[in-house]
């Protein structure tokens, strides 16, 4: 089994930082959502950087963090924490598409 995989977390195009720095700064987290690539010399050519979506994903939390899942009714994610964000579940307020800033949005390799 060919298991070239690895997880990268994509550039972003101007307009998803803003919007990003402007929900943090209600206090709120805002994860990026990496994405797992295919490194075998036998995989399609691809964006590498939105590996061929042609979108990129950033999630905006509601609150959090939550040592036990929030809710069963609402959409959550759990973070392992860092310097910014502790440890726990978020709920997720809306995840949202951007358009790859790497290939435009064809989904297409440069």
């Amino acid at each position: 089994m060919d298991d070239s995989r690895s997880y990268v977390t994509p550039a972003y195009p101007r307009q998803a930082l803003n919007d990003a720095k402007a929900w943090k700064s209600g206090g709120k987290a805002v994860f990026a959502r990496p994405f797992s690539q295919n490194d075998s010399p036998n995989a399609v050519p691809h964006c590498k950087n939105c590996v061929g979506s042609g979108q990129v994903w950033i999630t905006f939390c509601a609150d959090g963090p939550y040592q036990n899942n929030p809710s069963q009714f609402k959409a959550s994610t759990w973070f392992d924490g860092d310097m910014i964000n502790g440890k726990g579940w978020y709920k997720i307020e809306k995840t949202v598409p951007y358009v790859c800033p790497l290939c435009n949005g064809s989904g297409t390799a440069k």
